[in-house]
């Protein structure tokens, strides 16, 4: 994953599979990691529609 975001920064499908990320760590407690996925897909991609989840997301963990 870290790759793809390195060499592969505006690939389409990026934001979806770090929402993905963000959710499976979220989901195992890793709030930390979780968040940080969730804080780079609205800071990074904030046209995607996955930025809003990512808010969201943020929002509702607060």
């Amino acid at each position: 994953m870290a790759s793809l975001f390195r060499n592969q920064p505006n690939h389409p499908k990026l934001p979806a599979a770090l929402l993905k990320l963000a959710r499976a760590y979220l989901k195992k407690g890793l709030l930390d990691k979780g968040k940080k996925f969730l804080q780079i897909i609205s800071e990074e991609y904030p046209e995607a529609h996955e930025s809003k989840i990512a808010k969201d997301l943020l929002d509702s963990s607060r």
